[in-house]
């Protein structure tokens, strides 16, 4: 039997991205607002196309059967969290968009599918989206072709985060018209689909892919440098959103397969679990925190580094309560079955 390599400092930069997660909903940790936009913007934002990236790698290779049994195991997980996320996605929709009674409803499907139940959630729909899409339209049109729509549907996308530069009235009211029906470009359609197209290529060729090291490490530095430049050109001019970078595309596609170091030692695949844990529990304690002291609106450092305390140690401390039970558990039935 063929065991499974250990992808131990990739399994460590996921529970890292986790970590930025979570910064990017506790406000800001800095009254400085440029360090604010370098770790919220050009650090943090490197999180949610990395983990497509991920997802989009490991699902390429799985056979037919494994594939069916993951996509049924992430829509479990992801409307038992929508679920229990729905009380704060209710209240959210009362509040900002003025919406009551039935008009829930239409509201919650649509959030269901669409935006996700809460915001953190909206990763789901846009990730089973372009999984399902993207292996439709690369049978009939290939690599070359497909990554071709897919950047300039991307392109399409960042006109949120670019759209300081859009002064054409048709244009600007072309958005703000998109906008004002579908929220957002942040979707399976214009955002997503190009990382899952990337992971999907990296799989595909992985193996030749990992004999050009030196290649890739050129090309992550040189996506470095160019990101430090595009930084400040969006800063300069700061859109509606500030979601999409274009040199995300490079870093990723060098960087990611540089991450995919198999290990002989001891997995820390534990580490890709909690961090998965983190991500789908930290909102909670957070917005608890804002309504108790009715600070959800406040942006101040304190008040950041007071959220992310919360949504880093609640989680783990909920996490090493469940192991402590299960171990207990485990030990009684072990002394149950030596008698």
């Amino acid at each position: 039997m063929q065991t499974k390599p250990n992808y131990n400092l990739l399994y460590v930069t996921q529970f890292i991205c986790s970590l930025f997660i979570v910064v990017v909903h506790s406000g800001t940790l800095t009254e400085n607002p440029e360090l604010h936009f370098v770790i919220k913007t050009m650090i943090c934002r490197v999180t949610v196309p990395f983990f497509l990236v991920v997802n989009a790698f490991f699902f390429r290779q799985k056979n037919a059967e494994e594939r069916k049994i993951w996509l049924k195991k992430i829509l479990q997980t992801y409307l038992s969290w929508s679920l229990i996320y729905l009380p704060l996605g209710l209240q959210f929709v009362q509040q900002e968009l003025k919406l009551s009674g039935l008009l829930l409803i239409p509201a919650a499907l649509v959030g269901l599918v669409y935006t996700g139940i809460y915001y953190h959630l909206w990763y789901f729909p846009a990730l089973l989206f372009s999984l399902y899409i993207v292996p439709k339209f690369l049978r009939r049109f290939g690599y070359l072709k497909l990554a071709v729509l897919l950047l300039l549907l991307y392109i399409i996308g960042a006109s949120e985060t670019y759209s300081a530069f859009i002064t054409m009235p048709f244009l600007r009211n072309i958005l703000n018209g998109y906008l004002a029906l579908f929220f957002t470009t942040r979707n399976g359609v214009f955002f997503s689909s190009i990382f899952i197209l990337m992971g999907f290529f990296i799989a595909d060729h992985f193996e030749k892919i990992q004999r050009q090291k030196s290649v890739l490490t050129i090309g992550l530095l040189a996506s470095f440098i160019l990101m430090a430049i595009e930084g400040p050109l969006i800063y300069a001019n700061q859109g509606i959103d500030k979601n999409f970078l274009f040199f995300l595309l490079p870093l990723l596609f060098f960087g990611f397969p540089l991450l995919l170091k198999a290990s002989s030692k001891n997995s820390l695949k534990p580490l890709k679990k909690a961090g998965q844990f983190i991500f789908f529990v930290h909102l909670l304690p957070i917005e608890i925190f804002n309504t108790l002291t009715m600070t959800g609106n406040e942006v101040t450092a304190n008040l950041g580094w007071t959220r992310l305390f919360l949504g880093i140690f609640i989680p783990i401390l909920l996490l090493r309560i469940g192991h402590m039970r299960k171990r207990r558990q485990g030990n009684t039935i072990f002394l149950e079955k030596a008698k």
